[in-house]
């Protein structure tokens, strides 16, 4: 059964949507995962502390950037595109007085899964193939070392709930809180 968890909340607009740099400036000095959404392919990133990513992403967001999430366990950058122009937002939870109260339900998707699969090394990769094509290379060095053929990758997400003027309750966000290696 999924419990309504209450946490403060708020969510910015980005309108600076011209560079990697607009896109990262939130996590200053924090490192993100990035899950990146290309027309052609999608790709796993690590951003590291000190700003640098563990390899680059594709320079030109206006052309080749359907959408992408950038995110740790407190905050999210999330954009996408919408009639041809990319459009994004901050979400940054934390229990400031100045946030507004909020409820999320936590979930779990589990990215492998699908027998036979299987999960190993390569280099500085984790690499997820299975038997149906899906085939994930992720830049997680801690997940690496949790590795063997009785996990499941999970992506960790935060679902929002809002109220609409009747008090029916829905989801009305979600954002990526990590990546993790469970038990199956």
């Amino acid at each position: 059964m999924y419990e309504a968890i209450k946490i403060k909340s708020e969510v910015t607009p980005i309108t600076q949507l011209n560079s990697w740099s607009d896109l990262t400036n939130a996590f200053k000095g924090k490192e993100a995962k990035a899950v990146v959404w290309y027309f052609d392919k999608i790709e796993f990133h690590q951003l590291l502390s000190n700003g640098k990513w563990d390899r680059e992403p594709r320079p030109d967001l206006d052309e080749e950037l359907v959408r992408v999430r950038i995110f740790n366990s407190l905050k999210e950058v999330h954009v996408w595109r919408s009639k041809g122009k990319l459009k994004g937002r901050l979400r940054i939870d934390d229990d400031k007085a100045e946030k507004k109260d909020a409820e999320y339900v936590k979930a779990e998707q589990i990215m492998n899964g699908t027998p036979p699969y299987h999960l190993h090394e390569s280099g500085k990769f984790l690499i997820a193939e299975e038997a149906s094509g899906i085939h994930y290379e992720l830049p997680f060095k801690n997940l690496i070392k949790k590795v063997d053929s009785k996990k499941r990758i999970t992506l960790v997400t935060r679902n929002y709930i809002g109220y609409n003027e009747l008090g029916q309750a829905g989801y009305v966000d979600s954002r990526f809180e990590k990546i993790e290696i469970i038990d199956k």
